[in-house]
């Protein structure tokens, strides 16, 4: 399979086979005039009419595509959804085989996100009306969709379920895990949820040719009432996890992700001179975390280095002398958004990329300094995250890193009584763990880490610089 991928396409067929001749060639000579290196990921689900065939017939044994049968039908919205996570290019979408929508946009879609204008482009469809009771009525309905789900949910773009939505890849990835709905449902979901999560979304006028030569596989009464049903149970989906937002909420969810996307702009400040209560006692805190960590570090240089939880990039900015390569990686897209606000302002060459510090999507024994500051507090499982750290270091690499201490004599802000005072006053999320130092020496221990210094901060964190060595315990 080829790499360097700039585009991959993702094409759901349902009983396609009408058209699949005509359509094909045509997506095909538009992704060629733009000399694009793509691929093609083509899923069929569970067709009746030879789609299948036709499928074998057209693309069968080619490496830049990727051909899929369902056995069963799944879906559209979970047909899509297969395809953008087996896809490789910088940028993934969709659109519909039947070109309704034509091959053609999808150029300028591309350069919007190659330029970082926009995260997700979604089509708005521009009716051209002819006296056809098909496109009539199918017109009105979309109309109606469209009206139901701004009064719902306040839908952010005009038309959430048109068939054609390009994303950059990497900032979609982490939308796709909360998208639930396997129908014609999910093109909303999928909207709606990128704009929670803070993705820059741009809407492209295309002009939209209904064909009524071709049988369609929408319902219209039994997904109307489908849709209603979907936006109703999405509106209450969002109500209780509006609720779960709450500190009482957090302290029991797995993940403490969205109440970080929420504040950037927050935790920015608090580096700098945030002239509130909250802001003067976490900057201050922060600022003395920080000048601990460069005080483990002493005058040592290092070839590669990784920072997970990067936030908006100070401790990059703060090493940058004393790094070759530096990589940064954070769970919240709209923090990695204000790192690349630095970057930029710095002319500096990070590698900036989502993702979540159970699971870091970089190589074995790639660095040689990893660090970690205010990220083991909030995840679900401390310790697989720490074994993810010790795997990416090198032999004897070096680990900095940061865990709550208990005993603490703040222990009263980690409870009910506190959690307000630590979210109104402080503008900080609960914290999910906390260690003594016996406790915290024998996980490093049976990692394999050994410690080098260990140091208390305001008497309620732990500061730790542990190097790679030997093996894990079994």
């Amino acid at each position: 399979m080829r790499e360097n991928i700039d585009l991959s396409v993702v094409i759901a067929c349902f009983n396609e086979a009408e058209h699949l001749r005509q359509s094909l060639p045509e997506l095909e000579r538009v992704l060629r005039a733009f000399g694009l290196r793509y691929e093609l990921i083509v899923i069929d689900d569970a067709s009746s009419d030879g789609t299948p065939q036709i499928l074998r017939e057209l693309l069968d044994g080619r490496e830049d595509v990727q051909l899929r049968f369902h056995e069963i039908n799944r879906g559209r919205g979970a047909t899509v959804q297969e395809g953008m996570k087996l896809a490789r290019g910088d940028v993934v979408g969709f659109l519909d085989i039947d070109l309704e929508i034509s091959a053609w946009y999808i150029p300028p879609a591309l350069d919007l996100l190659r330029r970082k204008q926009a995260d997700m482009v979604v089509a708005h469809r521009v009716y051209k009306l002819r006296p056809h009771p098909v496109v009539l009525v199918r017109h009105l309905l979309s109309l109606g969709y469209r009206m139901l789900a701004r009064w719902m949910i306040d839908a952010p773009v005009r038309d959430s379920e048109a068939g054609f939505k390009f994303f950059r890849r990497q900032a979609v990835l982490p939308v796709l895990e909360r998208c639930r709905d396997t129908g014609w449902f999910w093109d909303t979901e999928i909207t709606y949820l990128s704009h929670l999560a803070g993705l820059k979304i741009v809407e492209l006028p295309c002009l939209f040719l209904r064909r009524v030569d071709k049988s369609s596989t929408v319902r219209v009464i039994r997904d109307t009432i489908a849709y209603f049903r979907s936006l109703r149970a999405f509106k209450e989906r969002l109500r209780r996890e509006s609720a779960d937002a709450s500190p009482d909420g957090l302290r029991h969810r797995d993940d403490m992700g969205a109440y970080w996307h929420q504040r950037p702009e927050t935790f920015a400040r608090f580096y700098e001179d945030d002239p509130s209560l909250g802001g003067r006692i976490v900057g201050r805190f922060l600022r003395q975390r920080s000048e601990i960590l460069l005080r483990m570090l002493g005058e040592r240089s290092f070839d590669e280095m990784l920072d997970i939880g990067c936030g908006s990039g100070v401790h990059l900015a703060f090493l940058r002398e004393r790094v070759g390569r530096a990589s940064g990686m954070d769970y919240s897209f709209n923090m990695l958004k204000k790192a690349d606000d630095m970057k930029r302002r710095m002319l500096a060459d990070w590698y900036l990329v989502q993702g979540d510090a159970q699971a870091v999507p970089f190589a074995s024994e790639r660095f040689d300094l990893v660090i970690s500051m205010g990220v083991l507090d909030y995840v679900p499982d401390p310790v697989l995250a720490l074994k993810e750290m010790r795997r990416l270091l090198r032999q004897d690499g070096l680990l900095v890193f940061t865990f709550p201490k208990r005993p603490s004599p703040v222990s009263l802000l980690r409870t009910s009584i506190g959690l307000p005072i630590r979210r109104h006053v402080l503008h900080l999320p609960p914290i999910a763990h906390a260690y003594t130092r016996d406790e915290l020496l024998a996980h490093l221990g049976a990692l394999g880490l050994r410690v080098e210094r260990m140091n208390s901060l305001w008497t309620c964190m732990w500061i730790v610089s542990c190097r790679k060595h030997g093996e894990p315990a079994a």
